[in-house]
């Protein structure tokens, strides 16, 4: 609203003030004396009308000619389009936005009906985010995949992915940590969830000591959407988003709010079921290839 105000007050500042008011004289110099005259008074009135009244907007008419005005500098953009009715030009609509050097770009995610912007980088500012994305506490050197996923969510870059795997490959925190994989035994049994809260599972034992690869906790991700995601139907915001900014998002109502909450919590649950049932069965053909099949005989007595 203050980008469309300031654009409306330019428009209609260029239509209120007379030719006659257009001149502009120096200012006197030094002391020399100087008389507030009575056109300025008017001119400097009518300037005062122009940035402070808004413009009262008309229905487009077929039978007139559209006339589009339009602005662009490095530091703002902006277009009316109006009517000519009778002696007056008429504003229908008007729009202006301000500019400045952050770059962001469009990026859609699989599955899911939304979009987020993406902030272009510098190639100075990588090693920073790569650290905030990896390295912080927040983020706790996660692997090659989580980290990209998350660095891809919020920032652009060439060879982003490339970055991402040398980044982990050479994290002096996460190389001690891997070593080979075990094989286990047994098949898996499968239950998949339909909804959040359907089933909880707590561990009342603890803190567990590290093990010989360098863990003391175990992570569990099938629907590729955090705890927040399924909640909130939005992810939390972390202290690069602070730290670099990121645009608002702000609807226009409460009841569009609630409407695109709703709309967008059904949407992700749809899409979690969907990629559990998937993750599930991927993962217990992967479990089951590498477990033991016991035959078992059976025997009366």
């Amino acid at each position: 609203m203050v980008h469309d105000a300031d654009w409306e007050k330019w428009y209609w500042q260029e239509r209120s003030v007379r030719p006659e008011d257009r001149k502009r004289e120096p200012l006197p110099p030094g002391k020399a004396f100087w008389q507030f005259k009575e056109e300025y008074d008017k001119c400097f009135s009518s300037l005062k009308q122009g940035l402070t009244t808004s413009p009262v907007l008309t229905y487009p008419r077929t039978d007139k000619d559209f006339i589009l005005d339009t602005d662009a500098s490095n530091e703002g953009i902006g277009a009316g389009l109006s009517q000519k009715i009778g002696n007056e030009e008429c504003v229908i609509a008007y729009f202006s936005k301000s500019l400045d050097n952050v770059l962001y770009r469009k990026w859609e995610s699989d599955g899911v009906t939304s979009y987020r912007w993406q902030l272009i980088l510098p190639k100075s500012r990588i090693p920073e985010v790569l650290r905030e994305t990896h390295d912080s506490p927040s983020r706790g050197h996660f692997g090659v995949m989580k980290t990209m996923s998350k660095t891809r969510e919020r920032f652009y870059w060439d060879r982003l992915s490339a970055d991402v795997e040398k980044w982990c490959r050479e994290c002096h925190a996460c190389g001690p940590r891997k070593g080979p994989k075990t094989r286990t035994k047994g098949r898996l049994q499968l239950y998949n969830v339909g909804a959040p809260f359907e089933r909880i599972a707590l561990d009342i034992l603890g803190p567990f000591p590290v093990t010989t690869k360098g863990n003391k906790s175990a992570e569990h991700e099938a629907t590729r959407l955090t705890p927040a995601e399924m909640l909130f139907g939005r992810t939390l915001r972390l202290p690069c988003d602070i730290l670099f900014g990121r645009p608002n998002e702000t609807p226009s109502s409460p009841n569009e709010y609630m409407k695109n909450l709703e709309a967008r919590l059904e949407s992700i649950h749809a899409f979690a079921r969907e990629r559990n049932k998937l993750a599930s069965e991927r993962m217990k053909t992967l479990y089951d290839s590498r477990a033991t099949n016991h035959q078992f005989k059976e025997e009366y007595s």
